[in-house]
């Protein structure tokens, strides 16, 4: 039978007593009493030249079809100057050039997409360099950029927008392929549709969050306040004992 001596008694407690002190640092880690998150998916599709979901009922949704798509789903908004453009002649935009076969996008209009869903197609902002120079505060030969919009295939908008399967979470990736996924952390899944191996586009959302069993709660509770607590006290018995040693080793 192998003895212990007091002094290594002492030194194992005073190294719990540290881990049970530190119990909130190594608790978190854990990932007790941490909600699961669920994920789904609808599939994005080209129909006659129109970027949609599959099913018209996803429509509905409180989220768009893509942050970079605008004038879709919920976030529907008149977007009559891009349906303006779309059907008629360009605007004078508020931004000059000295080469007069510039083809700068549409830079001086305040806009947080790629691309715009019109009545008959999908379309790219863009502009025009006007035919004859100007001359502005002095300065020669300038040409104004023209706000416009180009028609571009759907197919090709689509792929521009998404994302490649490899390129998100495993998460957004399991639910992107299959459906149905869950996490223990929220893994953001991106406001865009995402493409997956086969080819195929779904926008991946967040389709509920389940709260962790009453048992987790209680258990992480209770590691996280009472382990400091019986550390405090293992510290106290450890000096303690150490003054008892020191008193009869000097009488």
């Amino acid at each position: 039978m192998v003895s212990v001596s007091p002094r290594h008694q002492d030194a194992a407690l005073v190294v719990c007593a540290v881990v049970l002190l530190a119990a909130p640092l190594w608790v978190a880690p854990l990932g007790l009493a941490e909600p699961t998150y669920h994920y789904d998916h609808a599939e994005v599709v080209v129909d006659d030249g129109e970027i949609r979901f599959a099913d018209s009922n996803v429509a509905t949704q409180a989220w768009p079809l893509s942050e970079q798509l605008a004038c879709t789903g919920r976030d529907h908004r008149t977007c009559a100057f891009e349906t303006y453009l779309a059907g008629g002649p360009s605007i004078p935009g508020l931004t000059y050039t000295t080469n007069p076969n510039a083809t700068e996008s549409m830079s001086d209009s305040p806009r947080d997409y790629e691309y715009v869903v019109g009545t008959d197609g999908v379309y790219e902002p863009a502009s025009e360099v006007s035919d004859a120079p100007e001359t502005v505060d002095g300065y020669a030969d300038l040409y104004r950029m023209n706000l416009s919009v180009d028609r571009v295939p759907a197919r090709g908008a689509l792929r521009a927008i998404a994302i490649d399967s490899d390129d998100v979470s495993a998460p957004v990736r399991e639910a992107a392929a299959s459906g149905p996924a869950e996490s223990g952390i929220d893994a953001d899944p991106p406001k865009t549709p995402v493409r997956t191996a086969d080819g195929s586009y779904y926008r991946v959302y967040r389709s509920g969050t389940e709260d962790p069993p009453a048992i987790e709660r209680s258990l992480e509770r209770g590691l996280t306040i009472g382990s400091p607590l019986l550390g405090v006290g293992l510290m106290l018995f450890v000096s303690r004992q150490f003054e008892v040693s020191y008193t009869g080793g000097g009488s």
